[in-house]
């Protein structure tokens, strides 16, 4: 059995390599969610503010059992009575917290990208999508 200690130099270099590609992808989705999170809690907060003042009533998604919440500053999905995506209204950027909020399930993420389309002002829907991610 080899070690990396006694890997031929070769290999050490190509191992390093592939540490730093790891790190810098680990590094990349930290920062993705660290985003996600901000857009994520600003959309909520503002929703659950103006709940404060009078009840908000969701729009249905389709025919999904899914629900859209409209803010001056954002569109909030909940799906299945937890709130999963926001888009947000003056850059069309969508913060899907799925994972973070529920964990994955199949049925949430076709009403996030049903959301994404309906909602977007973007011809296919957002201009740009960040997904939330365990770091592993």
């Amino acid at each position: 059995m080899t070690s990396i200690c006694t890997a031929p130099a070769y290999k050490l270099k190509e191992l390093n390599n592939i540490f730093i590609e790891m790190t810098a992808k680990k590094l990349n989705q930290a920062k993705e969610n660290a985003f996600v999170i901000a857009v994520y809690n600003a959309g909520v907060k503002e929703l659950m503010e103006l709940n404060e003042k009078s009840p908000v009533k969701g729009k249905r998604l389709r025919s999904c059992s899914a629900y859209v919440f409209e803010t001056e500053g954002f569109y909030i999905l909940r799906s299945y009575g937890t709130y999963v995506a926001v888009i947000r209204k003056y850059d069309n950027i969508m913060a899907d917290a799925l994972r973070l909020v529920y964990g994955y399930t199949a049925t949430s993420a076709q009403h996030i990208a049903k959301f994404s389309h309906d909602y977007g002002a973007g011809t296919w829907g957002v201009t740009e999508r960040y997904t939330w991610r365990d770091i592993k």
